[in-house]
């Protein structure tokens, strides 16, 4: 779920996309908390917040983190 602009609102993912339902989820867009739309790899690193969320551990901050390609980096054998 991420939010772009300091007034902006959270946008999670599609279930299209294979992200589980989850009712706390289902409850937060009841509320109008959320809303369901698209958010690219681009638009999550732009992205003012992002958080994620269950109804186990609740609301938590979240940061993206790039990627790390297999055989890369100073640990790397070549």
């Amino acid at each position: 779920t991420s939010r772009s602009g300091a007034g902006g609102r959270w946008i999670t993912p599609s279930l299209s996309t294979g992200l589980l339902p989850g009712t706390m989820r289902a409850e937060l867009l009841r509320r109008a908390d959320i809303a369901e739309g698209d958010i690219s790899i681009d638009e999550a690193g732009a992205a003012a917040q992002i958080a994620d969320f269950n109804s186990v551990r609740g609301w938590q901050e979240a940061e993206l983190v790039p990627a790390v390609v297999k055989g890369s980096g100073p640990n790397a054998t070549h």
